[in-house]
This record gives C-alpha cells, structure tokens and sequence, in this order.
C-alpha cells in the first residue's frame, strides 16, 4: 500500500495527538495519577518518532524530474509509463526509487567532515523504468536534482556524515 508522504505525516499526528490525549486521560482516571501528561506525552513521543523514524521511503521520478514522496507498508504494485508493473516488498530499512522517466538517475553519497564537505562518496547509477533499493543513513535522500547542495552542516563529533544527492 502507498501513502502520499504528506498524508502519512497529518496521520501520524492526529494519531499521536489521540494517543497523547487517550493514555492522559486513562492514567488520570484508572491509576489516579497527578503526572498522567508527562507520562502520555513521553509514550506518545515514542509512538511519533516510532511512526516517522522508523519506516522507510519511496521516491517516485517521473519524466519531467518531478519527485513524489510515498511511505509503504507491505507489497505494493506500480504500473511504469512504459506499461510494466513492478510488485515490490518494502523493506522498511530502506529507501527505495522507482525511476519512471527515460533517463539514467544517479544517486551520489556526499561526505561531510568537522570542515566541511570532505568529497564524494559512492555513484550509483539507476537504470530508466526501473526499481532499486537502498540501505542509506537516515531512510532519506537530503537533494533532488537541481538544487543546491549544502556544501557544509554542522556535524556531531569527528565522524564524517553522508548525505545523498539524486540527479542525471
């Protein structure tokens, strides 16, 4: 089953919303507890970063470039532009991209240390009117195509930090 991205993250809320209000009010009432809020919103919060965090991406690129975001749950089916269908199981440790459009797609790592950008990484290429899947850091790709690319962040530590750029 695919869900749009914005969908999925309005859900998510209301539903950490209702759990946040629904584990309040049950601890207040049955267990008589004067800290009920503190404790709904700590379970709640794991329920969010659970729900957000914790599930994987697919990226669909269509022929003019354009990128769609969409969480998945199980096996889903896509039909390409050019009539074949692709019946996937999603890995929710991964992030997927379904390149619908003629073109090859290439998906580079940018590696970032303490100053800077530190170079280039891995170039994985993706074929046209195809489907691959990836293990990245974060279940995200950070730049699409055209956009500038961040040439320093802010890092935690000496570790170097990758981020992902899809483009042709």
């Amino acid at each position: 089953m695919l869900i749009n991205n914005i969908l999925y993250t309005i859900l998510v809320s209301l539903l950490t919303i209702a759990a946040l209000w629904g584990i309040s009010r049950f601890i207040r009432t049955k267990m008589k507890n004067s800290q009920s809020f503190v404790v709904a919103f700590f379970l709640s919060g794991l329920l969010f970063v659970g729900l957000m965090f914790g599930i994987g991406r697919l990226y669909i690129v269509d022929e003019q470039m354009e990128v769609q975001t969409y969480r998945v749950f199980g096996t889903f089916q896509y039909e390409l532009a050019d009539g074949n269908k692709i019946t996937r199981t999603y890995d929710p440790d991964s992030v997927m991209i379904i390149n619908n459009s003629s073109h090859d797609l290439l998906l580079e790592e940018i590696i970032y240390a303490l100053g800077g950008n530190s170079g280039d990484g891995t170039i994985v290429e993706i074929d046209p009117w195809s489907c691959r899947s990836f293990s990245l850091p974060g279940n995200r790709i950070y730049y699409f195509f055209d956009e500038e690319i961040d040439r320093k962040i802010s890092t935690h530590g000496s570790k170097p930090e990758s981020r992902y750029w899809l483009h042709k």
